[in-house]
C-alpha cells in the first residue's frame, strides 16, 4: 500500500529508529488489514470506531494491554501523518478520545 511505505519515509525523515518504524508500520498494517476483512475500504481516513472495534477486536484475541496501548499509539501517530498530509481534517482527529487500556 502506497501510503504505508509513505508513512514509513516520514518516519525516517522524522528520525525514529528502524525497529520504531518496523513496529509502526506493522501495527498500523494489521489494523489496515482489519478494516478490509470487515469490509471497511481504507479511504484515508481512520474514525474513532474504526479504533474502538479494533481495539475491542484484540482484547476479544487476548492480547496484552501494554501491546493494545502500543498500538494505539502507533494509530495516533499515523492519524497525525494522515492530518499532516491532508488526508484528514483535523477537526477528524481522535487523538486523546481512544482510551489506552
Amino acid at each position: 500500500m502506497i501510503i504505508l511505505e509513505e508513512y514509513k519515509g516520514h518516519l525516517t525523515q522524522d528520525g525514529k529508529r528502524p525497529k520504531t518504524i518496523e513496529s509502526y508500520v506493522s501495527d498500523v498494517k494489521g489494523l489496515l488489514n482489519y478494516l478490509q476483512e470487515m469490509g471497511a475500504a481504507f479511504d484515508g481516513i481512520i474514525s474513532r470506531f474504526y479504533i474502538t472495534s479494533y481495539k475491542n477486536h484484540l482484547l476479544e484475541e487476548n492480547y496484552e494491554p501494554t501491546t493494545i496501548n502500543k498500538k494505539i499509539n502507533s494509530f495516533q501517530s499515523f492519524n497525525e501523518y494522515l492530518i499532516d498530509r491532508g488526508y484528514m481534517d483535523r477537526d477528524a482527529k481522535w487523538d486523546g478520545v481512544i482510551d489506552n487500556i
